[in-house]
């Protein structure tokens, strides 16, 4: 298993995120002067390098600011790495909902937290993640952050989508937020074209990771920039109200789950903006030509009310 980088070029400082996508460590590049993410490909196996590069070629022309830069791809005695800016801060419901210390914490690893591929199910992994562990997130969301924080991620997403890809693995540990409250997409191992959908009457291969995935997902439908959006929404829904819409703790409940619409997130928790709770309900549809466009989420976002926005107003659960 490759977890170590032997290179002149980079000091690596330490390990900050390993999974089944790869294992990701602080270094410091010698040659650009700065610390930066430095991803290894943790078995070299024809299957994962195929993915690996995939991974990065898919972002490399790619540029935006709430979407990970990506650097270069090396191969050094046998071992693929590539490099990406690193980046200070917490993953999105770190940033948004801080944890209480009376947490209590669930039964963890949960066993459909997981990404699901044509390979066994492991962890993703986030580098950048500082809350982890299987806690319910207790103590509210902070309003006035999140608003700026959702409009970025918004416009990530849809730029990803009006460059012709898909995520497939939007969720909260692939979000950072940064110190300075720049929001940040990451971990691009399951991106795909999406022509590859389009192009094709087939159902594509069930990937993603089960609680964040939109119906036509777990159903093995095909998929549309629609099924990112969805993912959002469950992360919005968790954000204001500290649960996810859907149970999916086994088999049997995503199952039971099917054409079953989610709870409003104004039912689940007190002080929910009525935008927000609007919003989140529409990305929630279950039928995919019900929810919102990239384009409709970004002119609700833009146009929220300078009121809602108001710095320091929390919703609770």
């Amino acid at each position: 298993m490759a977890t170590t980088v032997n290179s002149e070029r980079f000091e690596i400082i330490r390990r900050i995120g390993e999974g089944g996508m790869g294992v990701v460590f602080e270094a410091h590049d010698r040659m650009r002067a700065a610390r930066v993410a430095l991803k290894t490909l943790p078995e070299l196996k024809p299957q994962s390098l195929s993915r690996f590069k995939h991974e990065f070629r898919s972002l490399v022309n790619i540029s935006h600011p709430n979407l990970v830069t990506l650097y270069e791809l090396f191969v050094e005695q046998n071992t693929w790495f590539f490099t990406m800016e690193f980046i200070e801060g917490q993953d999105f419901l770190g940033a948004l909902r801080p944890v209480s210390s009376e947490v209590l914490a669930l039964p963890s690893p949960d066993p459909l937290d997981t990404p699901t591929l044509e390979m066994p199910a492991t962890p993703t992994g986030d580098p950048f993640a500082s809350n982890r562990g299987g806690h319910r997130l207790t103590g509210g969301c902070d309003l006035g952050r999140l608003r700026p924080t959702l409009r970025q991620l918004a416009e990530g997403l849809h730029t990803l989508h009006e460059a012709g890809k898909l995520h497939r693995d939007i969720k909260p540990s692939n979000i950072i937020v940064s110190n300075e409250g720049r929001a940040v997409i990451l971990d691009f191992g399951l991106v795909s074209e999406l022509d590859d959908f389009f192009a094709s009457a087939q159902a594509p291969v069930w990937a993603g990771t089960i609680p964040y995935m939109s119906p036509e997902q777990l159903h093995g439908l095909p998929l549309s920039p629609a099924s990112d959006w969805f993912a959002l929404g469950i992360v919005l829904f968790e954000a204001l109200t500290g649960r996810r819409p859907f149970a999916r703790d086994s088999a049997e409940a995503v199952a039971a789950e099917r054409g079953v619409e989610a709870p409003k997130a104004g039912d689940v928790a007190a002080g929910v903006p009525k935008d927000l709770e609007e919003l989140c309900a529409a990305l929630l549809r279950n039928e995919p030509s019900e929810r919102p466009s990239g384009s409709d989420i970004l002119a609700i976002l833009r146009d929220a009310p300078a009121a809602a926005r108001a710095k320091g107003s929390r919703a609770s659960t």
